[in-house]
């Protein structure tokens, strides 16, 4: 199996700048462009609501809040992965069962 890249950055130069657009100005959270993005964001997805967080754990905080987890529900996530992708799941008291990934994917499979 080829070495996983975990640093590569995959993104294109009007990502870059609006993302350096965010971190000149101090506004990580919350900040102008939230609303915009929000908006964007619904339409891109094609949903009706968007909600921009301040990480990807609040991200998967509130994804399983939505799953209405119960005490010892059990939930797949990847072993090759962030804590923060388990981690929220002891809030709700659900047991992770981490699986492999594929080796050409690098996904669940």
């Amino acid at each position: 199996m080829d070495e996983i890249k975990l640093n590569k950055m995959y993104m294109n130069q009007e990502i870059k700048n609006a993302v350096l657009e965010v971190l000149e100005s101090g506004y990580y959270i919350k900040g102008p462009n939230l609303k915009d993005f929000e908006a964007s964001f619904k339409v891109y997805i094609g949903s009706k609501y968007a909600i921009g967080v301040s990480s990807g754990t609040s991200a998967l905080f509130l994804a399983y809040q939505e799953l209405n987890l119960n005490p010892g529900d059990e939930v797949i996530v990847p072993s090759h992965t962030f804590i923060a992708t388990a981690t929220p799941l002891a809030f709700f008291k659900a047991k992770p069962v981490f699986v492999d990934i594929d080796p050409d994917t690098y996904c669940m499979d």
